[in-house]
């Protein structure tokens, strides 16, 4: 950087740093980084958060749906035993009234 000496009334010198293009540019430069930064943290920080609830809210959901599944699958295992156990029923209901119709 230059540096530009001047006198001043009652003391030696001042020595004071003159701005240069070169350390403007490069103060613009490391704003513009910090301020993209910010953005690119908040940014992360929000998309974070919202991911983190939507991978709840999916693991909620297939929860739910094997839940489902499980229930539905017992439910019609049971209909075909409660099916089977009725035809079984008319079945020896049927044979019993044709053995003796005056029985039943």
């Amino acid at each position: 950087p230059s540096v530009e000496r001047r006198a001043s009334p009652g003391s030696m010198s001042e020595t004071r740093r003159q701005p240069t293009v070169k350390s403007e540019a490069a103060e613009a430069t490391a704003a513009a980084i910090a301020h993209k930064a910010t953005f690119v943290g908040g940014g992360t920080a929000f998309w974070g958060g919202i991911t983190a609830n939507t991978v709840a809210a999916l693991g909620g959901l297939l929860v739910a749906l094997v839940g489902l599944s499980v229930q539905w699958y017992y439910k019609h295992k049971e209909d075909r035993r409660r099916d089977e156990l009725h035809r079984r029923r008319m079945n020896d209901l049927l044979r019993a009234y044709e053995d003796d119709p005056s029985d039943v």
